[in-house]
């Protein structure tokens, strides 16, 4: 008998509506995943802080974290985010930025690496999927941490 694994859980903190919908098209074509994205940082903090105390298993264990966020930047809330993560929790963040040299300043704040954003012709993001696809086959090995 098989037994169930866990769902993954995959948060994007973006303000633009398409750079959400297309994290979520690409989440999407990975069963098990599941896909929320928040326009807001204040409110995605709010909601980490919220699940770290009373439901750490709804916690997400990656975190796709834009730099330009109204107001905000990511660099900062990537700061925030890993201030507020529980030293046991296994977070990844991930700086998400349409601009190369921001995605690495979300990494010197404390992401741990920077996947392309982009979107192909099908609305999605190729260079999300293969993260994806890697980080899932690196998981699924027996004794690998998820």
């Amino acid at each position: 008998m098989v037994s169930a694994v866990p769902e993954l859980r995959i948060w994007l903190i973006d303000d633009t509506l398409d750079h959400l919908r297309v994290a979520d098209a690409t989440v999407r074509l990975f069963p098990g995943l599941t896909f929320q994205g928040f326009s807001e940082p204040v409110g995605a903090l709010a909601m980490y802080a919220r699940l770290t105390r009373e439901q750490p298993a709804l916690l997400p264990r990656i975190v796709l974290m834009d730099y330009y966020l109204g107001t905000a930047r990511g660099d900062r809330v990537t700061r925030e985010l890993r201030a507020l993560q529980d030293p046991a929790a296994a977070l990844i963040i991930v700086g998400y930025s349409s601009v190369a040299s921001c995605s690495e300043r979300i990494v010197v704040a404390g992401a741990n690496l920077v996947v392309r954003k982009t979107a192909d012709r099908s609305g999605r993001n190729p260079h999300l999927a293969r993260y994806l696809e890697q980080y899932l086959s690196a998981t699924t090995r027996p004794g690998a941490p998820r």
